[in-house]
């Protein structure tokens, strides 16, 4: 994510529907001053305000840390919690049988701060996150959200992964293939040798 992107894409969603600083804040329950400083890149809005940002402009958390708007459908109902997200957090690194120190060697944090994102004390900045989505191999939405694609998505997303998806749709056509061949060409073999055989009996 670039952060001029983010600002790119807030300050054209929030004009297109005609909505002020001052409307922006009072729905989101902060200052006025905190949505100039968005705007000006000198701060960047708490990763528990972006649901709500997304929802507030019409689209979708993706779209809003990619700068451009797109046809994601987050499944009706899902939402940012701490709670979750903390947990999914320290199911990545379980996963990888990691330490908390040593992930946080990983990536460039203390194992200390690694603890309170995963006991959700402190969340970490969106530029982290993207860290931890790239070394685990799952999409930003995944962590933010807490939550596996199945549970995640109303339509399939394209993600790093994806490759995995394709071989999954792979398989099945090489097992029918197969069968094709083995019950096929048995067929074609012996009707070949008896034509052959009834052109020499006449």
């Amino acid at each position: 994510m670039k952060k001029e992107n983010f600002i790119a894409f807030f300050i054209e969603r929030r004009k297109q529907l005609g909505y002020s600083q001052n409307k922006i804040a009072n729905e989101l329950g902060i200052s006025d001053q905190a949505v100039s400083n968005w705007e000006r890149g000198i701060s960047f809005p708490d990763l528990s305000y972006l649901d709500d940002i997304a929802k507030l402009l019409h689209t979708n958390v993706y779209s809003l840390l990619e700068g451009k708007q797109n046809n994601i459908k987050i499944k009706e109902g899902v939402v940012f919690d701490t709670q979750r997200f903390s947990l999914y957090l320290s199911k990545l690194r379980k996963d990888k049988n990691l330490t908390q120190n040593e992930l946080g060697k990983i990536l460039g944090v203390s194992g200390q701060n690694i603890s309170k994102f995963e006991n959700g004390g402190f969340l970490p900045s969106v530029e982290l996150i993207e860290k931890y989505a790239e070394y685990f191999n799952v999409s930003f939405l995944n962590i933010y959200y807490g939550l596996n694609d199945e549970d995640l998505y109303d339509n399939i997303i394209i993600k790093k992964n994806s490759s995995k998806k394709i071989k999954l749709y792979i398989i099945p056509c090489f097992i029918i293939v197969l069968l094709l061949t083995i019950f096929l060409l048995p067929n074609l073999f012996i009707e070949k040798h008896l034509v052959k055989i009834r052109l020499r009996s006449c």
